[in-house]
């Protein structure tokens, strides 16, 4: 939604690295920005598959498109104001072998997380939520499956262009809030976390994800900026 000065150059930078059987899914949410017929030009070129929903919540948006595709392998949470080094096709390599030695799960990094299709499906995909999306479903598969983070960035630029609104500021930390509270979290916890920028979740305040070792070929990429499940208000 409302990302036109950076999302040719992020899709781009995703299709540059993908294979002929990998496909980009964009849902536009009705952005009014000229967004959408940048989304229709690369739609038509065959880069992407584009879907429009007026007014979806993120959460939605990223459920319709899980819905959309069929691929076993799933890279999602890879947001449009984002440059993403060419590493995802190696990272779902990674997750490949993850799921074989320990079993099927979600594989956190910053920037984006992995799984395979199954587990999305068993706990139950994205819910309604326009912040918490990606966390509410960590902290789901957390409970029900298995949850792994590898301390690697796959984004080589963040531009967070929006931030300079202090409008959209305003309104992003509401949303924080109202969903964070849709998801059970206690306001004292909210605004201990509002403080000290720490994870949250609905139960013992932090996801716990098993930590794997960064494998040699990734050790560029490591990063401890991004712990998955912080908030982002900052």
């Amino acid at each position: 939604y409302q990302q036109r000065t950076t999302l040719r150059d992020s899709i781009s930078s995703i299709e540059s690295q993908l294979s002929d059987d990998d496909t980009i899914y964009v849902v536009d949410a009705g952005s009014t920005d000229g967004s959408f017929h940048i989304l229709e030009s690369l739609d038509a070129e065959g880069k992407i598959e584009l879907i429009y929903v007026d007014g979806v919540s993120r959460g939605r948006g990223r459920q319709i498109a899980f819905e959309e595709s069929n691929a076993d392998i799933v890279i999602a949470h890879a947001d449009l104001d984002a440059i993403f080094y060419p590493i995802l096709d190696d990272l779902a390599d990674i997750y490949q072998k993850v799921r074989s030695e320990r079993g099927s799960g979600l594989l956190l990094a910053h920037g984006c997380f992995v799984s395979d299709r199954q587990t999305i499906r068993s706990v139950g995909g994205w819910n309604d939520l326009q912040v918490h999306e990606d966390k509410d479903l960590w902290i789901r598969a957390e409970g029900e499956s298995r949850l792994y983070q590898m301390p690697i960035s796959v984004v080589k630029s963040h531009s967070n262009f929006e931030w300079d609104s202090l409008r959209y500021r305003l309104k992003r930390q509401y949303q924080n809030y109202r969903d964070a509270i849709r998801l059970g979290i206690s306001p004292s916890l909210l605004r201990k976390s509002y403080r000290e920028h720490q994870p949250i979740s609905s139960e013992n305040g932090a996801i716990n994800p098993t930590v794997l070792d960064v494998p040699e070929n990734f050790t560029n990429h490591q990063s401890e900026r991004a712990f998955p499940g912080r908030t982002s208000y900052h």
